[in-house]
């Protein structure tokens, strides 16, 4: 294995490892041990450690049973809490969606805003306010406003895209169990998405004591039996309309999640804008904030018969940002092909299409990484030691300074070819 290799594999490793404290579920490593529920009780001898039960699958999954330790304290990110209970009024926090007045785009590159309706949209929004009293320690000498806000958490996330969709094609709209992310090695397994926890209680025996010690845990299970997918067909998104429905759950899993879609069209084009969202509808109640809430997060969606994602259009510019110009200018090559509310929206690419977008709440991009090392047009490498530079002579004409030479050409053509490229630029990618 290579150097280079290496730094891959402990980059893979290293994400892993913090998507599991930050997102969850703990990974599988060779000291955890899987036992069995018997009855609701898990009987954990005389060991410590991390523990697995096999959910209907055969898939070893998490219990969460340390002390003082739940998931809704454990994990903190791609949580979707409960709703308020009935009778209480959350403090309306108002989510920072960009797209929530939808923009069209007519001949000639004209931007017209439409009107929302804002009935649909306070519903489709209701991203920020959740009731989750039962994790908030009460100080009686707190503020109310600091109560108050820890007291609601995000119950929803959503990304928007745009689609090509001509007559007959559709959406798909799925809900995994787990998933294979592009920044995984291929000897990794796909990791566990979109789980629910539920209680369990635990044994201990204790050494010189007759009876076992009893806790109560939490055992992750999937939320979604394999396979549980949505599709969207091209006529309900032409609807132009804001659509919900529920979306179903495993047996054991109590929760109330729907999902919500709306589009808008591009005027004068086949394409439309949708927002896809992921909700959960479910009632808060005292002591349910751990059963009533879905972690790790996920939805994909892949086009069918025949529909095609397309570039996310450009916002009007109203103000001529100078920073903004020259980021785009940098990125003039790289796509973007959604956008997340509550999540950051990921997408894989196929040359210069994609195959699917999907919500990641533990985004990961690789930058391009500097290196010293010089490649010519013809692909050979041109490398230079301080010895052999000090040695230089005068003569011009030894192998080094034919290597100088051919770096100069070699500078002086690339620095052509950016000339030319900026000639062809699009006006409004250049100064005024």
């Amino acid at each position: 294995m290579t150097v280079n290799q290496d730094a891959i594999n402990d980059r893979c490793h290293l994400l892993l490892l913090t998507r599991s404290e930050l997102v969850g579920p703990t990974l599988h490593c060779g000291n955890c041990r899987t036992l069995p529920v018997v009855n609701g009780v898990i009987d954990l001898g005389v060991s410590e450690g991390p523990v697995f039960t096999d959910d209907s699958a055969g898939t070893p999954q998490e219990v969460v049973y340390y002390s003082r330790e739940n998931p809704t304290r454990k994990y903190g990110v791609g949580v979707l809490h409960p709703q308020p209970r009935s009778g209480e009024q959350p403090e309306q926090i108002e989510p920072e969606i960009e797209d929530r007045i939808g923009f069209t785009v007519v001949p000639g590159g004209t931007y017209i805003e439409l009107e929302a309706n804002q009935e649909e949209l306070a519903e489709e929004d209701r991203v920020a306010a959740v009731g989750d009293r039962e994790n908030v320690d009460t100080d009686a000498g707190a503020e109310p406003e600091a109560l108050t806000k820890a007291s609601y958490k995000s119950s929803s996330m959503g990304i928007s895209f745009c689609v090509h969709l001509p007559a007959g094609s559709g959406i798909d709209v799925s809900f995994p169990q787990t998933y294979q992310y592009n920044w995984q090695n291929s000897s990794v397994a796909p990791l566990a998405v979109n789980g629910c926890y539920v209680p369990v209680e635990l044994r201990k025996q204790i050494r010189d004591r007759a009876t076992p010690m009893v806790t109560n845990g939490n055992r992750r299970v999937p939320a979604f039996v394999p396979g549980t997918s949505i599709r969207i067909s091209e006529s309900d998104l032409r609807s132009n309309s804001y659509q919900k429905q529920p979306v179903p759950v495993a047996e054991e899993i109590g929760l109330q999640l729907r999902m919500s879609y709306r589009s808008r069209r591009l005027e004068g084009t086949e394409k439309w804008l949708v927002t896809i969202s992921l909700i959960n509808e479910t009632e808060a109640k005292r002591g349910n904030a751990t059963t009533a809430s879905l972690f790790q997060s996920f939805f994909n969606v892949k086009c069918v018969a025949g529909a095609s994602f397309q570039p996310y259009p450009e916002p009007p510019q109203t103000v001529d940002d100078e920073e903004k110009r020259s980021l785009e200018l940098l990125y003039r090559q790289s796509k973007t092909w959604g956008i997340g509310h509550n999540c950051a929206a990921g997408w894989t690419s196929s040359g210069n299409s994609i195959d699917e977008v999907f919500a990641d709440v533990f985004p990961v991009i690789e930058t391009a990484s500097m290196t010293p090392d010089i490649v010519a047009k013809d692909g050979t490498e041109l490398k230079f030691s301080m010895i052999e530079l000090s040695e230089l002579d005068a003569s011009g004409s030894v192998a080094t300074w034919n290597k100088l030479y051919r770096l100069r050409d070699e500078y002086r053509e690339w620095l052509t070819e950016r000339q030319s490229h900026a000639a062809d630029l699009e006006s409004k990618r250049t100064r005024p």
